[in-house]
Formats: C-alpha cells, structure tokens, sequence
C-alpha cells in the first residue's frame, strides 16, 4: 500500500504528472488485495508509463507458484518457521492461499528477492513430490507467473488481469504493494 501511495502522490498529483507526461491514462486500485495498477493508451506510451511506475514503486515484482495441498505443511513449518526464514533468507514476502486446490503461493519483493524465494519454496515442493534429485534439478525446473508493471513491453503473450480475464492489448495491470 506504501508504493500505492507513492505512485498517487499528494493530491494525485504524482499520477496526474505522469499521465500527461506519458499521454496514458493511469488507474491505481487500492481496495484490491495487493492493489493494482491499471496503464490504458498507445503501446509506446503504455511502456513509457510502465517504466516510469517501475521507478517509483521500486521494481516490486509478484510470482505466483501453485502448491499441492499435500506440500502446504511442509512448506509454512511447525508454527510457520519454515516459512518465515525463507521470507529472512529471501527478502522476499510469500503469502500462502490454501483455501483453493491447488493451492497459491504468492512470493512478491524485488525480483532478486523473489527469485530467491521461488527457489526455496520450488525446492520444498519438488522435495515432496519426489521429483528432487539433485540440486541442478532445481535451477533447470522453472514454473509460476511472473508478473511486473514491464510486462507492458512483452506482446508476445496473451496478457490477462490479476483475475485471469482477458486484458484489451493495450491495457496493462500491476501488482503493487
């Protein structure tokens, strides 16, 4: 919510200054859990926009990891300790949803960070399914959703909301803290 509130600014001026300088029009949801940016104009313009919110909410990026509910135990620990040093070790924030199944790991922080949360929450899992054999392993089995406000400049993939619908091909959402 703190980088929603930066990106807005006093006023809105912060979001106002950057829609005219960027010729976009710019939407920041803050009822949404995590809040969401909403960037809508020419492609060109959309990505200059996307960079310009990048900078202000400092590069946080989202990965959405999806945990069998067999794993979810072993992932979270006795009274979440292993959760909570993968966040220490990471820097990253993971927030496990198992009220669906598959179950949702989200993993958010800066893209350093996230990866390296990825990595130990990918490792648990695989270390449960049986499917981890060697540490190789681990780098080599990549999944999960990226997402960050660049993603504008990447057309080659259908772009959807946080939701899962259908994005308009120049409107881009974010997720930000």
């Amino acid at each position: 919510r703190a980088a929603a509130h930066r990106l807005v600014g006093p006023k809105g001026e912060i979001v106002m200054s950057m829609e005219r300088d960027t010729c976009t029009r710019i939407r920041v949801d803050r009822n949404s859990e995590p809040c969401t940016v909403r960037i809508t104009g020419k492609k060109e313009d959309v990505d200059r926009a996307c960079e310009a919110v990048n900078e202000i909410i400092g590069g946080r990026v989202e990965e959405v990891i999806q945990c069998p509910k067999d794993a979810v135990g072993l992932l979270i620990g006795r009274e979440g300790h292993t959760i909570k040093e993968i966040e220490r070790n990471s820097g990253a924030t993971i927030d496990v949803d198992d009220s669906c199944s598959p179950c949702t790991v989200r993993i958010a922080g800066k893209r350093r960070c996230v990866d390296r949360g990825c990595m130990a929450v990918r490792k648990i899992i695989m270390e449960k399914e049986g499917t981890l054999s060697s540490p190789s392993d681990l780098r080599t089995r990549l999944g999960g959703k990226r997402r960050r406000a660049s993603d504008a400049s990447e057309g080659s993939r259908e772009d959807r909301d946080k939701a899962g619908n259908k994005q308009k091909p120049n409107e881009k959402s974010s997720i930000v803290d």
